[in-house]
């Protein structure tokens, strides 16, 4: 691996960690090379998920999309043409009226690739696509941004918005100083959880607890709203389960029945390596759900339906396995009775 192709896997790893991507993910990502039209890296996100060939849409299910298209150059300043690049790269890569064999002629396969992933989806997927963000991310080892720059991203910014209409678009400059805060950034998986009065302790195996949907919305969701990817266990993490469950979440969601939702519904299962309770909190370490996918992702749909406080309550288990055999066996048996 070469200087510049070290500095720009830093550079996405830091700064991408609250989208828990592998190192593969992350490299697969990568377009760099001859023919990327100043382009490094292109990620296409659904849902916090990062898009794939074999990428199955949820039936009837609104999605977030994120388009983030990266720059990283191991420099010391950043650069008016890496940015003028872009306005003529994204300007032809994301212009449907040109076929993806067409880019193919311009741009390398990589690229190519890439930019026919998110165009496809984008197109066929459209009425189903709750939110658009495109965002740009230049990095380098600049302390300055220059205000001469500021034209340019401008009218880059004005180019994307009009190839995507009702989207959110954002330039980025990323610099030393950006760069060391991502660095110090916490990478482990602690996280706090509010519950309603106190925690039930249940001898040494964990905790019941009432969070509100609210609360636990907040839980499992990023500051984008995005799932966090690691409270779901790999080989669960796709599970769909049966439409009608999630027909009947929902419809248990948007309706206004005189019993709380914790009554209606079988909660959550959650382990965890370890909890600590606090005054009507629990922290959890390395926590991961591994019953209740589906009552997790209605309940995140809802909230983007319908944002704001919703104080109805789901029942929580929080179980704290005492070795990685009784880990495996509540994995096995929770997996298992969630496909019954």
């Amino acid at each position: 691996m070469g200087k510049n192709d070290f500095f720009q896997l830093f550079c996405l790893s830091e700064s991408l960690k609250s989208y828990d991507l592998s190192i593969d993910e992350i490299q697969d990502a990568s377009v760099d090379g001859g023919n990327d039209g100043g382009i490094d890296a292109l990620f296409t996100f659904i849902d916090g998920d990062p898009l794939t060939d074999d990428y199955r849409p949820r039936p009837r299910k609104e999605v977030v999309v994120e388009l983030l298209i990266v720059q990283c150059k191991d420099t010391e300043s950043f650069s008016g043409t890496a940015i003028d690049k872009l306005i003529s790269t994204v300007s032809t890569l994301f212009d449907y009226s040109r076929s993806v064999e067409d880019l193919s002629k311009t741009y390398n396969e990589k690229l190519t690739r890439k930019a026919g992933g998110f165009r496809r989806f984008h197109q066929q997927n459209i009425t189903r696509i709750s939110k658009l963000a495109v965002r740009f991310y230049y990095f380098s080892r600049s302390e300055h941004v220059f205000e001469t720059l500021r034209e340019p991203v401008a009218t880059l910014e004005g180019a994307a918005a009009r190839l995507f209409p009702n989207s959110s678009v954002e330039f980025n400059f990323v610099g030393a100083s950006e760069l060391l805060e991502y660095s110090r950034t916490d990478r482990t998986k602690k996280l706090e959880l509010a519950v309603r009065e106190g925690p039930i302790a249940v001898s040494e195996a964990g905790f019941i607890a009432l969070v509100s949907l609210s609360d636990y919305f907040k839980f499992v969701t990023d500051e984008n709203q995005n799932r966090r990817r690691h409270l779901f266990l790999s080989n669960v993490r796709d599970y769909e389960g049966s439409v009608e469950v999630n027909r009947a979440i929902e419809a248990t969601l948007r309706g206004e029945a005189p019993e709380d939702f914790w009554v209606l519904n079988n909660g959550v299962t959650i382990l965890a390596v370890a909890a600590r309770p606090g005054f009507k909190s629990l922290v959890l370490e390395d926590p991961v759900i591994v019953n209740g996918l589906q009552t997790t992702m209605e309940i995140i749909q809802h909230f983007r339906r319908s944002p704001g406080v919703d104080d109805r309550m789901l029942l929580l288990r929080i179980v704290i396995p005492q070795n990685d055999k009784s880990r495996d066996r509540v994995i096995v048996a929770t997996i298992v009775l969630s496909r019954r």
